[in-house]
């Protein structure tokens, strides 16, 4: 479980393709201290919930290893990970953790694409497309992650093609329109309906609740529809 609050930025510094691509084993560098790493533990990597197969240091640097499988492949960014791509990183929470953001599961379900953004004094408002059957889980006021990161929905608009719009201060700055971002939903609100999701700059989507009130300064509207264009 996760918060949507990123504690570090990691860096791809190693990709190996194995089971004839469908699966790929990742090296992150970050800043954790590497004697807070076990094999087994979980980092949400752009908010995809991955598994530490190994970790160790190397010149002064902390690093550890992942396996993407297919089905994060298929559903996610990961497939467009290279050498060098950078990570929104967050550690699982642990009981007795501030609860900061909203409770992620770090199960994406899908991608959204930017296809707008403005930027405003110390943060920036993406608008994002989504289709009518994902959109149907986000609620005005409720919660979504945006490659790990936790925001707030504002609207929610019924148009074609869906769309969403988001504020981040920080770990969405480097984002412009045509990227793609991965969605998750928020473990409360997927327990009564079940769903997480990725979006032009293509992103991952996660962590809808509207019960859990997030970080401030980061916010989202979307708005719903058939996306006959794909995401």
């Amino acid at each position: 479980m996760f918060t949507g609050i990123v504690t570090d930025i990691g860096e791809i510094t190693a990709l190996t393709p194995t089971a004839q691509g469908q699966l790929h084993r990742l090296r992150i560098a970050c800043r954790y201290d590497r004697a807070t790493i076990a094999d087994g533990a979980s980092i949400a990597c752009n908010g995809v919930c991955l598994t530490v197969v190994a970790s160790g240091v190397e010149h002064g640097r902390t690093w550890f290893d992942v396996d993407a499988a297919a089905e994060t492949l298929g559903m996610t960014t990961a497939k467009h990970w290279t050498v060098g791509t950078r990570l929104n990183l967050e550690r699982a929470l642990k009981i007795g953790d501030e609860l900061g953001g909203h409770i992620v599961a770090g199960h994406a379900d899908g991608i959204a694409t930017i296809v707008k953004r403005d930027d405003l004094p110390d943060m920036a408002r993406f608008e994002l497309r989504t289709t009518r059957e994902l959109a149907r889980f986000i609620a005005a006021k409720g919660s979504v992650t945006l490659d790990g990161v936790s925001l707030t929905v504002n609207t929610v608009q019924d148009v074609h093609p869906a769309h969403a719009q988001c504020h981040d201060a920080r770990r969405l700055a480097r984002r412009r329109r045509g990227q793609s971002r991965g969605r998750s939903d928020g473990a409360l609100r997927r327990a009564a309906l079940g769903n997480e999701v990725g979006f032009n700059d293509k992103c991952v989507i996660g962590g809808l609740d509207p019960r859990i009130h997030p970080l401030n300064k980061m916010d989202c509207r979307i708005k719903s529809g058939n996306d006959d264009e794909g995401a």
